[in-house]
Formats: structure tokens, C-alpha cells, sequence
């Protein structure tokens, strides 16, 4: 591209922010051209960093003649579908955040319409561009772990439902990414207070968790989720309302809130902990903590903290920049997004069925859906 990439984010909450931070960053050949944010406070923080024109929403942005490129969707995951639609419809490559949509349809659609226009379509599971992931990777092909066999996936340790949308994403991302395979099959067990959920159990996610964002509906304050990869490897994913979360690891990983979550490398000659995005641990041995003589985990390079998810999601938007000039997929392309969301939501749907459930699910609306 000879003249300057027109960058649009569309919502200035904690991550639209980051985005836009990241744009500002000194991208070489890109520059942000419009900012829409419905909320006048954060509207006000805009203007005071930035000279350019500010909009209340994406209709209001494309509608003044704007055509940017590339636009940012980070708005709550309700309007994910609709906004990214309207940017694609505009002829606009669009990178989304996580959770990509609300139901599977919605992905489909969206994968779909990118496709149609020739543009492309990422989702920002960023953890994928830390140097963490890439020596954890480094060390697995070495043969340091041995064969990988097994991947355990914890949460932030919030009420199950929300984690599942709003944490569980970059988890199973990341999951995928080390099995090597695509997840062909999952069983799934959510209970609210101890008692399998039903349709009757199900709320708006915020009403159980007010803290965190607009993640549509869903239900249950533990999940317990079981894939197998077509790689042979299997996975398991750990969801629970923990008490003190999610300052439990404060004393293992410093005082930070981002640390509270992480996967679990199981090896037949050794296991690594990645705590997402960028604290990995090594152990040489295969076994169990508790074990006679139980050998210590050893944190493999301290300078893996330094990164910051505004250098991770630079990263993500220089390959994404790549991806345009060289007609290729993004590394987190739309179709490994709505991948991600087929692991997430067969949680509920294999619940529901009291039995495992193959992948990709033939429902492509909300398991919850009456």
C-alpha cells in the first residue's frame, strides 16, 4: 500500500482504548482516521488525545464519508455482528474482539460476508503474538516435554459463565494452536450452586457477574469442558467461582490481574504453565506437584513480563497489515475465530445433551435458545 492504511476504531472501552494506543504507537504506514464511541465521557477522554473526528457509532462514522480500510470493532459482543456487517459492507477489512459473536449463525455470517467482499477478517485472540507462546512452542518441538499429550485450561477464577465468553476464547485459542489439530468432539458439564443447569437457569451474563462486560446470556458458576483434537491430543478446560480470585497467584507472579489465568502443557517427560499472556514456567518432570521429591517449576526467562498487551496487539495488526498487502489469512483469521466460538459454545450445547457432542455443531444458534 503506497499512501497511509486509514485505521477506524469503533468503541473506546478498556480494549478500544488499547487498540487505539497501539495504532498511535508509531504503526509505519498507518494511521487512525475516525474514532466512534457512544459514551460521552469516553468521548471527551478521546478528544483530549486525539485532534481527528469522533462519532457516537459506526453508522455516524461511515455515513460523514469516511472510508477507512481497517476498522477496529470493539464494541460489547451484542453488536459485533451488526458492526462488523456495516464495515465489511463498506468495503473495510475489520479485525474484531473476542468473543466474536454471540452465536454460531452470527459467525457464519460474518465469516461469509468478509469472504464474499474479498476482505479480510480477524479476531483479536492476541496471546498468540507473546514471546511466551513462541518459547513454549520452541521448547515442545525441541522435545523438552516429551510428547504432548494433554492441555488443562484454568480461569480467572469469576463465576464460571462469564469466563466462559469473556476469558475461555484466548484459552481454547491457545489450546488449538499447541494440539495442532482442530477439536473434533467436546463434553461438557456446567451446574449453577451445585445443580445442573437447565433452560430455566439462564440470565444475562452482567446480571450474575455486574463487573463485566455485555456477554449476552448464559448460565452456571462451574464449567468442565473435555476435547479431543484430531492431533490425538486432549484438552480440558476448568472454569469455577474462586474465592480470592483473581489475586491468587499474586504471590507466584507479582501483583497483577492478568496473571490469574493460564494453561497447563502436559508432556510425557515434562509440563510447562503459560499464564497468559506472558509468564511461562518449566518443569522437567511429568508428574504431579505433590509427588515424593516433587521437582520445582522454574520460570523459563522473567523478561517475558515486559510485554504488554499493547505490544501484542501491535503485533497482531502488523500481520494484519501483512495479511492485506499479501492476500493471505491472518494468523487469527475469522474462520480460526469462529473455531474458537464452536469450542466455547459446545460447552452449553454437549450440557444440554447429557452426552458428548462432535464439532462443528449442527445448531448455529445459542444452545440457550428457547
Amino acid at each position: 500500500m503506497e499512501s497511509a492504511v486509514k485505521v477506524g476504531v469503533v468503541g473506546y472501552g478498556m480494549m478500544g482504548r488499547i487498540h487505539a494506543r497501539a495504532w498511535w504507537s508509531g504503526m509505519s504506514g498507518a494511521k487512525i482516521v475516525a474514532i466512534a464511541e457512544p459514551v460521552q465521557e469516553r468521548q471527551d477522554e478521546v478528544r483530549r488525545m486525539y485532534t481527528g473526528p469522533v462519532f457516537p457509532n459506526i453508522v455516524d462514522m461511515l455515513g460523514s464519508g469516511l472510508r477507512p480500510d481497517i476498522i477496529i470493532v470493539a464494541t460489547h459482543v451484542s453488536r459485533h455482528l451488526s458492526d462488523t456487517l456495516m464495515a465489511l459492507q463498506s468495503g473495510c477489512h475489520v479485525v474484531c474482539e473476542k468473543p466474536m459473536a454471540l452465536t454460531l449463525g452470527e459467525c457464519d455470517i460474518m465469516v461469509a460476508e468478509a469472504k464474499r467482499r474479498n476482505l479480510k477478517l480477524a479476531v483479536n485472540h492476541q496471546s498468540i503474538f507473546s514471546r511466551a507462546v513462541t518459547v513454549a512452542e520452541q521448547k515442545i518441538t525441541a522435545g523438552d516435554i516429551g510428547e504432548l499429550y494433554a492441555i488443562k485450561a484454568y480461569g480467572k477464577g469469576r463465576i464460571a459463565c462469564s469466563d466462559l465468553m469473556e476469558i475461555a476464547g484466548h484459552l481454547l485459542h491457545l489450546m488449538r494452536y499447541f494440539a495442532k489439530g482442530d477439536a473434533t468432539e467436546i463434553f461438557g458439564d456446567v451446574t449453577y450452586k451445585g445443580k445442573p443447569v437447565t433452560i430455566d437457569d439462564v440470565v444475562r451474563i452482567q446480571d450474575l457477574y455486574s463487573e463485566g462486560r455485555d456477554s449476552g446470556y448464559g448460565a452456571g458458576d462451574r464449567m468442565f469442558a473435555y476435547y479431543k483434537f484430531s492431533s490425538g491430543v486432549r484438552g480440558e478446560l476448568n472454569l469455577a467461582a474462586l474465592k480470592g480470585a483473581p489475586d491468587t497467584f499474586t504471590e507466584k507472579l507479582g501483583n497483577s490481574r492478568n496473571y490469574g489465568y493460564f494453561i497447563e502443557l502436559c508432556g510425557t517427560a515434562g509440563r510447562m504453565q503459560l499464564y497468559l499472556p506472558r509468564v511461562l514456567f518449566f518443569n522437567s518432570s511429568p508428574y504431579d506437584d505433590l509427588a515424593k521429591n516433587a521437582t520445582p517449576w522454574v520460570e523459563v526467562d522473567s523478561r517475558l513480563r515486559e510485554e504488554t498487551d499493547p505490544i501484542l496487539i501491535r503485533r497482531l495488526n502488523e500481520q494484519f497489515l501483512t495479511a492485506i498487502k499479501e492476500d493471505n489469512d491472518p494468523v487469527v483469521s475469522g474462520n480460526i475465530g469462529r473455531m474458537v466460538m464452536e469450542m466455547t459454545l459446545g460447552v452449553y450445547a454437549s450440557h444440554l445433551s447429557r452426552r458428548p457432542v462432535a464439532l462443528p455443531l449442527v445448531d448455529r444458534g445459542h444452545p440457550f435458545s428457547r
